[in-house]
């Protein structure tokens, strides 16, 4: 999973707030798990959410070259308390040609993982953002 180029990528630019493990995720933080032999997710804190987090991306299975993003419905209700945040998210998926916003709940889509590099610093500006909905470290670099 770390070998990943966009796990690579994030990691380079959020450093120290993106931690690898299993939840549950430390509020301030953003975290990278696997979910499958080959694939992972990455989640943030969230104190509305049943499991304590919620999935900002991920990759079921290494070597589709894509990774699916979650419906804009569903960020908005785990993730209550900053809508501007999940706004700007949903924007850069829309950049990415992909319109999280008319989704229910547990739908998702696929982005090329070459188009969410190419927008990596949107990206990372976006879990900086959501990583610290709910406290820990600044929203600067």
């Amino acid at each position: 999973m770390r070998g990943r180029r966009l796990v690579r990528a994030l990691s380079d630019s959020l450093g120290s707030l993106l931690q690898y493990g299993t939840p549950p995720v430390t509020p301030g933080t953003a975290q990278v798990s696997t979910i499958t032999q080959k694939g992972w997710t990455l989640k943030v804190y969230s104190k509305a959410a049943s499991g304590g987090n919620v999935t900002l991306l991920w990759d079921q299975a290494a070597g589709r070259e894509e990774v699916r993003v979650p419906s804009r419905t569903r960020l908005l209700r785990c993730l209550p308390t900053e809508p501007d945040r999940v706004e700007r998210y949903a924007a850069l998926c829309k950049d990415l040609g992909i319109d999280i916003a008319p989704l229910g709940g547990a739908q998702s889509l696929a982005v090329a993982e070459t188009k969410v590099l190419a927008e990596i610093d949107r990206l990372v500006a976006c879990i900086r953002d959501l990583a610290t909905v709910y406290g820990g470290a600044t929203l600067s670099k």
